[in-house]
């Protein structure tokens, strides 16, 4: 559960980031620039979503596993 705790801060880190470069990049004069970072800030931010949400899913269940192992004992 600990590896999964530490792979959700990480992407926490990395959106994070990622919002600070989307804002950043805003003030950008190229259109093409702006567009490009966007799609790629938007195709990460579904990857975090998807991964973060899994991680999410495999703790809750790893603690209900945790739970059920006390209770048999």
């Amino acid at each position: 559960m600990a590896a999964e705790m530490k792979q959700f801060l990480f992407l926490l880190f990395v959106g994070s980031f990622t919002a600070y470069y989307y804002i950043d990049v805003q003030s950008l004069p190229e259109p093409e620039e702006r567009v490009l970072v966007e799609v790629i800030a938007v195709g990460l931010m579904v990857l975090i979503f998807l991964r973060g949400s899994f991680s999410v899913y495999k703790m809750i269940r790893l603690r209900n596993d945790e739970r059920r192992l006390f209770e048999i004992l």
